[in-house]
């Protein structure tokens, strides 16, 4: 049996993994190489071209989902030990995102599946790009992995030319279907390749990231993402949100500081408490977040959260 056909081609929602969108006339070009044919929405391979032709200026402000991309578990990529390949080699690649002088490299990202069946985007690229999460400022990183979870829209630039967003599927109606069908899929990848060890990224990435502080020492290209989630609490000098690592999608707890007076204050603080919670884990570093009257620059003070408590 090949890997063709692990699943059957399918329009099932429970077999969607997550849909690229074009957001600008390079992506949407990119988009429509003839290599990316097959992984079209359904909607667009099957209407006529004449009926569905629009101006590009049109198609790249306003994307229709005939311009979308599709990853499907029934349409697996050419190699399950790495996951989707996205580049601009159409040899080595599953999906065509870009050319080389476009800023887009043979092989640019990875898509596959964390070891807890995550979504998870490897960059594999040694050109810097840029990810932003739900209109937050974007992060400049380089040979990074991102988690893509359901409910956001993250946008990836390229150079500043490729410009698209990925969403992934929300499977909160069908989630046992899915869980059921990616299980059966990942198994069945393993058993086919038995030395399929790298098919989800390695665990150095994600489990020892999560479990050992990320104390900014790394490279800049490499330093820890935070995405501003939910406010859950506030105070007389900040406010407290929940902060997701954009690599392990761990929850923090992240206290807006001021000043960085203020910030060693609070960081005094926390470290003289006996509580195991409070200290678990403790870093500084500054953000930039979009509010909806302006961008507002001040320290944010990442600590594990507690059960119980705002952090």
């Amino acid at each position: 049996m090949s890997i063709s056909q692990l699943s059957a081609p399918s329009e099932d929602s429970w077999l969607k993994i997550l849909n690229l969108v074009p957001l600008n006339e390079a992506a949407l070009k990119a988009f429509n190489h003839t290599h990316n044919k097959l992984r079209k929405h359904p909607q667009g391979c099957s209407s006529d071209a004449s009926e569905r032709e629009v101006t590009p200026s049109t198609r790249a402000s306003s994307p229709g989902e005939d311009d979308h991309l599709v990853l499907s578990l029934s349409q697996p990529p050419k190699d399950p030990a790495l996951g989707f390949v996205l580049g601009s080699d159409p040899i080595q690649c599953d999906i065509i995102i870009g050319s080389r002088r476009e800023g887009v490299s043979g092989r640019h990202f990875i898509i596959a599946f964390d070891e807890f069946g995550k979504i998870i985007m490897r960059d594999i690229s040694k050109r810097s790009s840029e990810v932003s999460y739900n209109g937050q400022p974007p992060h400049h990183r380089r040979m990074f992995t991102w988690s893509i979870p359901s409910g956001y829209n993250i946008v990836v630039d390229i150079e500043y030319r490729i410009r698209f967003s990925v969403e992934a599927a929300d499977h909160a109606e069908d989630d046992e279907q899915h869980h059921s069908e990616l299980s059966r899929y990942l198994e069945q990848a393993r058993e086919m390749a038995p030395s399929l060890d790298h098919l989800v990224v390695d665990t150095s990435t994600t489990t020892t990231a999560a479990a050992t502080p990320r104390n900014g020492t790394c490279e800049p290209m490499q330093r820890p993402v935070y995405v501003l989630g939910p406010k859950i609490g506030a105070g007389g000098f900040g406010k407290v949100y929940r902060v997701f690592d954009a690599t392990t999608w761990q929850v923090y707890a992240g206290k807006t500081v001021d000043s960085e007076q203020m910030m060693q204050k609070e960081v005094n603080i926390l470290r003289s408490l006996s509580h195991v919670g409070a200290h678990l884990y403790i870093r500084c570093g500054f953000t930039h977040v979009l509010t909806i009257f302006r961008n507002i620059s001040f320290h944010l003070l990442i600590c594990s959260q507690c059960p119980i408590g705002h952090y």
